[in-house]
């Protein structure tokens, strides 16, 4: 219903929506059938992400549709994440779910890449990345997170192959600096 009822950029946060009560409701009744089908809701609801929501280039008030429907997922999953880590302490939890923790921890690290590579575009990406691994790490090293600070140097290691690969041929100016000494700059304080 959600996929034929709503938009095409919403039907991830519909899907996404749904998984969400059907986990906590999952929760409120522990019944493990309910929140087995909401951690599968979310899970398709980021495999669609890629289908229509990165593509979608539209604007509403101003705002990319993009940032309007995938910072939300974005900060859904890491609710989930916690969720489940702090339910582990008062409910039975399924097998998978110890699994699902983690890879709700993953998720919104894919989505932010991707999303800062078409929102800032090809070459001033490395920058928004590198911001973003530095975020990861700091997180990961004030709460001893190591999937953070895991996720951090993947993205590092992406930052520097990408900056070597595209940044060294790209023109124009970033802020009136050269774009290619200003990403290098970022990029190599960040490292």
């Amino acid at each position: 219903l959600i996929w034929h009822m709503a938009p095409a950029a919403w039907v991830a946060v519909g899907w996404l929506l749904l998984g969400l009560a059907l986990v906590e409701v999952g929760f409120g009744a522990q019944e493990s059938s309910l929140r087995a089908w909401g951690h599968a809701a979310l899970v398709v609801a980021f495999g669609r992400t890629f289908m229509a929501n990165f593509a979608n280039v539209g604007e509403t008030f101003g705002v990319s549709r993009r940032l309007l429907t995938l910072v939300p997922m974005i900060a859904a999953y890491y609710y989930v994440a916690l969720r489940l880590r702090e339910a582990g302490d008062r409910y039975v939890l399924m097998s998978v779910e110890d699994l699902l923790e983690r890879v709700y921890l993953y998720l919104p690290v894919v989505l932010g890449t991707v999303l800062i590579r078409f929102e800032l575009g090809r070459a001033p990406a490395v920058i928004g990345w590198m911001v973003l691994a530095l975020t990861l790490l700091a997180v990961g090293l004030r709460r001893d997170v190591g999937d953070f600070r895991f996720q951090a140097h993947v993205l590092a290691g992406l930052v520097f192959v990408r900056a070597w690969a595209t940044n060294f041929y790209v023109g124009g100016t970033i802020l009136g600096v050269p774009g290619r000494l200003f990403a290098g700059i970022v990029v190599t304080a960040g490292l």
